[in-house]
C-alpha cells in the first residue's frame, strides 16, 4: 500500500453532492437532503468523459457550485442558479469532483492523491472536473496555493487531507452559539 500523503484542495462554496454513473445511460446527483438532479450540464459532461474511460459504474463525492466570470460563487447565487431553471444559468452549475466511492462495484481503498490524480484523467477543463489541489512540499506552498486558489481565485476556502484526516480552511469563521442561560 502507497504511502497517504497530504493533499491541498480549493473548496467551493456549493451543495455536497453523491453521484452515481452507469456506462448504461444512468447518472445522476443526490445532496445530503436528497435531493436527486438528472441531466443538468456538468452531469452530463461527466456521463461522456467517463464513457471514454474503461468506468462501467463508479460512485463519486463532488461539489455543485456555479461559475461567473470564470470565478465561483458564493452559496445564495449558486441556490438561484440551480432554481431558477433558466438554460443560461443552470450552464454556470460546475461538479468539482473531489473523491471516489466506488468503481465498478468496488469501494477504493487508495490513498487520496492516487483518486485524484485518477479522477484527474478522467475529466478536462469542462464544468464538470476536479477541484484545483496541490501536494505541498512546505508551509509556503499552501500559502502560496491559498493566495491563487482562495483569494485571487475566488474559491471559499481549502480542504486538507491528511492521512485519515480531513481539515477546513476558511478565511470567514461560523460560530453556531447557543444560549444555556440568562442571569439577570
Amino acid at each position: 500500500v502507497p504511502k497517504a500523503e497530504t493533499v491541498v484542495m480549493a473548496k467551493a462554496d456549493g451543495e455536497f453532492t453523491y453521484v452515481y454513473f452507469n456506462r448504461q445511460g444512468i447518472s445522476y446527483s443526490v445532496n445530503k437532503w436528497g435531493h436527486y438532479r438528472s441531466h443538468y450540464p456538468a452531469l452530463d459532461q461527466l456521463h461522456q468523459a467517463l464513457l471514454q474511460t474503461e468506468v462501467q459504474s463508479c460512485e463519486l463525492l463532488a461539489e455543485l457550485y456555479g461559475v461567473e466570470n470564470g470565478r465561483p460563487v458564493m452559496l445564495p447565487q449558486f441556490i438561484h442558479m440551480v432554481k431558477s431553471g433558466l438554460d443560461s444559468l443552470v450552464a454556470k452549475v460546475h461538479l468539482g469532483v473531489w473523491a471516489i466511492i466506488s468503481v465498478n462495484g468496488q469501494a477504493t481503498s487508495d490513498p487520496y492523491l492516487w483518486q485524484a490524480q485518477r479522477l484527474h484523467g478522467w475529466f478536462t477543463q469542462t464544468n464538470c472536473h476536479v477541484l484545483p489541489y496541490i501536494v505541498p512540499k512546505t508551509r509556503q506552498d499552501i500559502e502560496d496555493f491559498w493566495k491563487v486558489q482562495v483569494e485571487e481565485g475566488g474559491y471559499e476556502g481549502l480542504v486538507i487531507h491528511q492521512d485519515d484526516e480531513v481539515f477546513k480552511l476558511k478565511p470567514i469563521h461560523e460560530l453556531d452559539a447557543v444560549i444555556i442561560g440568562v442571569n439577570k
